[in-house]
């Protein structure tokens, strides 16, 4: 059974409203900038690729890629090259003396009793896996993590692995009234003597457990706005089932849940979620009956920001710019009569929506426009270059008029021989008669 609507990230379809700027991690492990109102659809989380949907967040972390002269405290410990999409570190040598490298969160005291959650990157240059941190001043542990100038207890420690030998440590700190203001990284000379840099400082003024996509600051405790993201519909009114699949910034778990009520015009992405899809069927579905609806054939998987999704004839306006070698002239026009009428009408790619339930599945380099009834079976090869899809009839009028210029300013018609070679004529007076040739 078909979705009513899928997504997945790299479709299009998705508002977002973001007053700030914000960032992901890429495949690859890297902090990426991403600007206001931008939608952060390539966050990876263990090489997955997830849409991140947050609420607002506050550092208190004055420098989260600090200068040595911008640090609370720092003992034996270099500003060394920044990594991971980090302008800067601090380099932890392995020459058993105790290092540290504290960061300036300010005075707490007034939220005792309430969770931070805190941490920082780093890069472990010996390539041996990841740290190892049991917040012990002995050989078990590789560096411990402080927070308001003390040892919080070793419990819900959270350590990422972003590849490339980069993790992300963290974990929560119930505050105290009487403790220190600053936090950061601590290498006791009895801890294990591995060579490894840190940087990228996050301390967050929320009341929690895990720390939320990293918020860089230079200079100020630095906020990064809310996520407001809407997915329109496309369908009437009625009783829905919608499933969703994500990574919970919270627990730090992968949930799969479903929710049924009466659908709108559009659905709000829940925050503090990272979600690997989102689906929605008809009617009250089980779990197990969300978990197997596909992608529909008449769900038009969007290709670019500009066509939005629909299920009306009228949205289906203006879709096919044939404009490669590779597109057989003679099988479009031969399959596809109805869409082409004269340079001068408006072009309609289908007379009805069950002759056009397609259509266009894949996003990246290659599209494959097929139809399950026979009038396709010989599939239509594009390349992105050679296919383009306009949201504009008028864009495709001009096309059509170019065309038509071409061959006389008639309509065309083709009729297709065994060797390859076609016949074209044209419709009233033609301009050079009956012309035999490849079509381009």
């Amino acid at each position: 059974m078909a979705a009513l609507l899928y997504y997945e990230p790299g479709d299009a379809g998705v508002s977002l409203v973001r007053d700030t700027s914000a960032t992901q991690v890429s495949q690859a492990g890297v902090v990426q900038d991403v600007a206001a109102n931008i939608l952060r659809d390539a966050h990876h989380i263990n090489g997955v690729r997830t849409t991140l949907v947050e609420e607002q967040r506050t550092t208190y972390a004055y420098h989260s890629e600090p200068t040595t002269a911008q640090l609370f405290s720092v003992t034996n410990a270099t500003e060394a090259a920044g990594f991971a999409g980090l302008v800067r570190s601090h380099a932890i040598p392995a020459n058993g003396l105790t290092a540290r490298a504290y960061q300036s969160h300010g005075d707490l005291s007034a939220s005792a009793g309430q969770l931070r959650p805190l941490g920082f990157y780093v890069i472990m240059e010996d390539g041996l896996g990841p740290p190892v941190m049991a917040q012990t001043n002995d050989s078990t542990s590789d560096f411990i993590i402080v927070a308001q100038s003390a040892i919080p207890p070793s419990q819900d420690l959270l350590i990422r692995d972003l590849g490339g030998g980069v993790y992300r440590v963290s974990l929560p700190r119930t505050l105290s009234a009487t403790a220190g203001t600053s936090f950061g990284i601590l290498r006791f000379a009895a801890n294990r003597q591995r060579v490894f840099r840190a940087g990228g400082f996050q301390m967050e003024t929320n009341n929690g457990a895990r720390l939320s996509s990293y918020i860089r600051a230079e200079g100020v405790q630095t906020s990064r706005a809310p996520d407001v993201a809407t997915i329109a519909t496309g369908y009437a009114s009625q009783t829905v089932t919608q499933y969703d699949k994500y990574h919970d910034v919270a627990t730090n778990a992968v949930i799969e849940a479903v929710n049924t009520y009466v659908s709108g015009s559009s659905i709000a992405l829940a925050q503090g979620r990272a979600y690997h899809v989102v689906k929605v069927g008809a009617g009250t579905l089980t779990l197990a009956e969300m978990q197997a609806l596909t992608r529909g054939q008449d769900l038009i998987r969007v290709i670019t920001e500009s066509l939005q999704l629909a299920d009306s004839q009228q949205r289906y306006r203006g879709i096919v710019r044939v404009v490669a070698e590779s597109v057989n002239v003679t099988e479009v026009l031969g399959r596809f009569r109805s869409m082409i009428r004269t340079h001068n009408e408006p072009v309609t790619l289908v007379e009805t929506q069950n002759r056009f339930r397609i259509l266009v599945r894949q996003v990246t380099d290659v599209i494959n426009v097929t139809d399950s009834a026979s009038k396709l079976q010989d599939k239509i090869r594009t390349v992105a270059e050679s296919l383009q899809i306009e949201d504009s009839v008028g864009n495709i009028k001009k096309n059509i008029a170019r065309l038509a210029f071409r061959y006389g300013g008639y309509a065309v018609r083709a009729t297709r021989y065994a060797s390859g070679a076609f016949t074209t004529r044209f419709g009233g007076k033609p301009k050079d008669g009956t012309h035999t040739g490849k079509v381009e």
